[in-house]
């Protein structure tokens, strides 16, 4: 007998960390109203976080769901529906989107999407690349992603969501314009409360928690020393968390970095609006009637010029005594060298 699911796949970005939070801290009042949000399914690397992360990583691994997961899922009364949350669900192909389907009995199922406009993405997913080890700087990135949109995950929405939707169907998919909801004054907490689960949204206080954005010459600080660290291989989270616990031994060589800095900011926008738009275009002849919170004119956001992005040019190495504050920096906190 098959049972109901919400999956929401994020993506990141999205206010996902403060639903999350939001979603965990109130599951006894759901599942009071017939909504079960799991304790389990979290990722072993990351256990007190409340996303469901796990679940996406055994899936990728090609293993099968813990059986005390599914035995708690399997023990609810079938009326009832299990809500899941994971930004890493978004990166799911079809074929694993099977196996959870297979193994949950998962067959009425809700797939929750949230839509972040290009512009304000962008400099965000670069930035949460660089806490977990990226050392590209932005306009590489950039590049990367708007060369061939329609090939890029971060812009082209439509490549999650077919997976999704060829397993499930494009009826199960739901769609939200992100930015929408903040030019109304909402916010995603309350949205997902009110719009998915039919719910009064909790109080501000229970969805407390957020990924702030870095100030630009600290994520460029993080950059270099990923470079430093790791050469061009991806890292890992490893240096983020090294500045963290280390930051009351860096602090005076941060200010003389960031004053370096300083006269090297930038802004910068995407290239190719109209590129991106296409891909918008392409996007709303398969899923225009799934948005659950259109733009004018039926679209996903609403037309208007794109916000520059701040970043670092990296022209600010070749002064001697900004890379001999990164080689201070670099020692006081014990990283690696790359080879």
């Amino acid at each position: 007998m098959s049972r109901r699911f919400i999956i929401h796949t994020g993506p990141a970005k999205t206010g996902t960390s403060s639903l999350q939070e939001a979603l965990f801290n109130n599951r006894q009042a759901l599942a009071r109203a017939g909504f079960h949000y799991p304790v389990l399914g979290r990722s072993d690397q990351m256990p007190r976080l409340p996303g469901h992360h796990g679940i996406p990583a055994v899936l990728k691994s090609g293993g099968a769901l813990p059986e005390e997961f599914l035995d708690w899922a399997a023990s609810l009364p079938q009326t009832n529906t299990i809500v899941l949350s994971s930004e890493n669900l978004a990166h799911l192909s079809a074929a694993q989107i099977r196996q959870l389907a297979a193994q949950t009995c998962a067959e009425q199922v809700d797939v929750i999407y949230y839509a972040r406009r290009w512009d304000r993405l962008l400099p965000s997913i670069w930035q949460e690349l660089v806490k977990h080890g990226e050392s590209r700087g932005y306009q590489e990135f950039l590049t990367t992603q708007t060369e061939a949109p329609r090939a890029s995950f971060y812009l082209n929405y439509a490549l999650p969501l077919d997976r999704w939707a060829d397993v499930f169907g494009q009826q199960a998919i739901r769609l939200y314009s992100y930015d929408n909801i903040l030019a109304s004054g909402g916010d995603i907490v309350t949205h997902f409360f009110q719009e998915v689960l039919a719910q009064d949204p909790p109080c501000k206080a229970s969805g407390g928690r957020t990924n702030p954005r870095m100030a630009t010459m600290e994520t460029e600080m993080m950059r270099a020393l990923n470079r430093m660290s790791f050469g061009q291989e991806q890292g890992n989270p490893g240096v983020r968390q090294k500045i963290v616990k280390g930051k009351c031994r860096i602090t005076r060589d941060m200010a003389v970095l960031s004053g370096l800095m300083q006269p090297f900011l930038r802004l910068c926008r995407p290239c190719a609006p109209i590129a991106l738009h296409a891909v918008e275009d392409d996007l709303l002849q398969r899923y225009g009637s799934r948005i659950g919170n259109p733009a004018s004119g039926g679209r996903l956001f609403e037309v208007s010029s794109f916000h520059p992005a701040e970043f670092c040019c990296a022209d600010y190495l070749m002064i001697p005594e900004a890379g001999a504050a990164l080689r201070r920096i670099h020692r006081a906190l014990g990283l690696p060298s790359a080879v």
